[in-house]
């Protein structure tokens, strides 16, 4: 089956610190200085894309994150970050919804980011998937970063 594709949205990854880590002043932090810390993350077994790109980026960063906690709710991983139950890898979208207690740091060096997209079949176009293509065309124009 043919597969098409096209990317929409591009958001760097930082990391969610509850407010009282000693890294949570900082603009950015390097990936590393987190090796240490415990991560809140979704299942490995969901096969979410989340967890599969920040896990990477701790990888390729030099270290294997120690997993202290899995949950599928995004919101709930931030509310524990928020109790200091360990820290989270997540998108820059989350920032402006990032419970009290937490708070939002940029990841310093080249980004990592998550990609948002949509994907179709080629051969099965029906009018309605038209109509959802055209539309998203025209309000979503090209891919944004955030």
């Amino acid at each position: 089956m043919s597969v098409a594709t096209r990317l929409i949205r591009r958001e760097p990854f930082g990391a969610v610190l509850p407010t009282d880590h000693p890294l949570a002043g900082e603009s950015e932090i390097d990936l590393r200085d987190l090796a240490d810390d415990g991560f809140i993350t979704t299942p490995i077994s969901a096969g979410s894309s989340l967890q599969e790109v920040a896990m990477r980026a701790c990888l390729d960063a030099g270290f294997r994150p120690r997993i202290v906690q899995e949950i599928t709710d995004p919101y709930m991983i931030l509310l524990l970050v928020s109790t200091g139950v360990g820290v989270a890898l997540m998108t820059s979208g989350i920032a402006p919804i990032a419970p009290p207690g937490t708070v939002f740091v940029p990841l310093a060096g080249e980004p990592v980011y998550m990609q948002h997209g949509l994907g179709w079949s080629r051969k099965r176009i029906s009018p309605a998937l038209q109509v959802a293509l055209d539309l998203a065309e025209e309000i979503l124009p090209g891919p944004i970063e955030t």
